[in-house]
């Protein structure tokens, strides 16, 4: 029985310091680590031009704060024009070049 709870705590402890759950929060997907949440892209029903990344989303009751954008979260996104980025944002994944070499994509950093 011992085994068991020590295995159980071990298991317990390891999904909340390692695991990562996906969720959508207003047409957005993000991937929750700890206290942070990485923004991983717009759901296929969003078809807006505009996305704000918010500085922090709530989900089942609990705070997160946004701070980095995955790899390749605007892949393959035919439809965005205007991102509007949090300084929440400290790290911007790879691949995101689809975006980024857009002539028509604006990309706009909020300040404080």
């Amino acid at each position: 029985m011992k085994r068991v709870s020590i295995l159980f705590i071990c298991l317990w402890v390891a999904r909340f310091t390692f695991g990562q759950t996906v969720v959508i929060v207003d047409g957005l997907q993000y991937s929750l680590s700890g206290i942070y949440a990485s923004f991983s892209g717009v759901t296929a029903e969003n078809t807006s031009k505009s996305i704000t990344i918010p500085s922090t989303i709530s989900y089942q009751g609990l705070e997160y704060e946004v701070t980095s954008i995955r790899s390749s979260a605007f892949f393959g996104n035919k439809t965005v024009e205007r991102i509007v980025v949090p300084n929440s944002i400290i790290s911007i994944g790879e691949y995101n070049q689809e975006i980024k070499g857009k002539t028509n994509v604006e990309i706009i950093p909020v300040s404080a």
